[in-house]
């Protein structure tokens, strides 16, 4: 995606470089892995890697330092979990979508109520459903939290597995998860500028089990995203995941437009309650806005805005609907408001600037 996205704005353009995964590729090892695989499933590596252009051969094994980029490989990931009907994210996969078992559970963590319930949903989510290479226990320690996992084959493995789960948490709260300590058990090293990227704190190898620490507060943040959002993520899974850059959300407008999310059907949470959320004062919020040259009330007339327009878009979704929708308690109201964005009435806009398509 060039990101940033429709999706609540919540991550950084790749295009400027921010990406957390070192220019925007990952190490051909795991490339070679994922083909070298499927290979022993009965896979052919030739159509695997059909039409996804690759200028060398990644299964040369003079191409050690080589790399591939984040979007070329989660499309490889995927093709290869359909052709094999394997486990992808640990979870179950179909011939016709290879994320469903990621959708399945991400429905589940979206009724959660705050991220702690969704990390005990996601470690029960994969003792009964996924591979049992995926399997995580929680454990308090004082302030802070240390996940454990297990059960993986390949040690080497560890490090993108835990990275992908605390990377999906956080998409759910809109706030990156800050690990304090990363254990692993692998002895390798050549990839400690992507881990230390990945989990952005010190990495420590060659320890008996692997491990994340983390500040047990993340725990009581609220769920943002929505189903809109998830069908949206899921649909290059797990790239958004692997671009996710923590600069994108040190700034207070993108981390209110994540929390915000794109359900509006219940209203906005209060200026108040943003800055509990924030661990901020109200008075601070308004003043660090102030310094991005911004406002809540700019920032949520933006969100409302597009979020009108894109829904416009739709044929199927009357003046009314759209209103509705956008926690209208009537159009006559939406109607004055989204005049007031832009300058005319819905219908008048839809009419001269929108071309309609399809839903999502």
């Amino acid at each position: 995606m060039t990101l940033t996205l429709d999706r609540n704005n919540s991550f950084d353009n790749v295009a400027q470089g921010n990406s957390a995964v070192d220019e925007k590729t990952l190490p051909i090892r795991l490339v070679k892995s994922l083909l070298l695989s499927a290979k022993k499933k009965g896979g052919d590596i030739e159509k695997l890697l059909d039409g996804l252009d690759i200028s060398f051969n990644p299964i040369d094994p003079t191409k050690v330092d080589a790399r591939i980029p984040v979007r070329l490989y989660c499309k490889l990931l995927r093709r290869v979990a359909m052709h094999s009907h394997r486990h992808l994210f640990g979870l179950p996969v179909n011939e016709t979508e290879p994320a469903m078992g990621l959708r399945l559970m991400c429905m589940a963590l979206l009724s959660c109520g705050s991220i702690e319930k969704a990390i005990e949903c996601t470690a029960d989510f994969y003792r009964h459903y996924g591979h049992p290479g995926w399997r995580f226990t929680v454990a308090h320690c004082g302030d802070d939290v240390v996940l454990n996992f297990t059960g993986r084959d390949r040690e080497d493995m560890y490090a993108y597995d835990i990275s992908f789960l605390l990377r999906l948490w956080s998409w759910l709260s809109g706030q990156f998860i800050e690990t304090t300590e990363v254990r692993l058990m692998e002895s390798q090293k050549q990839e400690s500028d992507t881990y230390a990227m990945l989990f952005d704190c010190e990495v420590q190898y060659c320890q008996s089990e692997n491990t994340v620490r983390f500040d047990a507060g993340h725990l009581h943040r609220p769920i943002v995203q929505t189903e809109e959002s998830l069908t949206k993520l899921l649909e290059e899974a797990p790239y958004e995941l692997l671009v996710m850059s923590r600069n994108s959300l040190k700034s207070i407008m993108a981390k209110i437009r994540f929390i915000v999310g794109s359900d509006f059907s219940k209203g906005f949470p209060s200026r108040e309650k943003i800055s509990e959320i924030l661990h901020i004062s109200s008075s601070s919020l308004q003043r660090r806005l102030a310094e991005e040259g911004t406002s809540y009330q700019m920032i949520k007339d933006e969100i409302r805005k597009n979020a009108a327009i894109r829904y416009l878009h739709r044929p199927e979704l009357s003046v009314a609907a759209t209103a509705s929708l956008m926690g209208f308690d009537d159009s006559c109201a939406f109607n004055r408001t989204f005049k007031r964005w832009t300058g005319m009435p819905p219908g008048l806009y839809r009419k001269h600037y929108l071309t309609p398509m399809r839903s999502a």
